[in-house]
């Protein structure tokens, strides 16, 4: 099962993401325990594309992929400069 959406570069965008890190969780069963480290991981490094490409003019993505009980999560920006997080 994979999920993917694309986010406003702003940090107010975060409850559409969380919002949608939820619809993964409901979707593929997934413990709800295990939210509190993804919420996490997603909310650092999508508050560090914000924060520090600040040349960044895409929005940023998401995908989450659940195969057999592996969760795998990746964030990309689209249109920004290179830059180390």
């Amino acid at each position: 099962m994979e999920k993917s959406a694309t986010f406003r570069r702003e940090i107010t965008a975060l409850g559409d993401v969380f919002d949608f890190i939820e619809s993964m969780f409901a979707a593929g069963g997934i413990d709800p325990e295990m939210r509190f480290p993804v919420d996490l991981a997603v909310e650092e490094i999508f508050t560090n594309f914000v924060k520090y490409n600040p040349a960044g003019k895409g929005g940023i993505g998401l995908c989450l992929t659940l195969e057999d009980s592996e969760l795998r999560m990746a964030l990309t920006e689209s249109d920004s400069a290179p830059f180390d997080l």
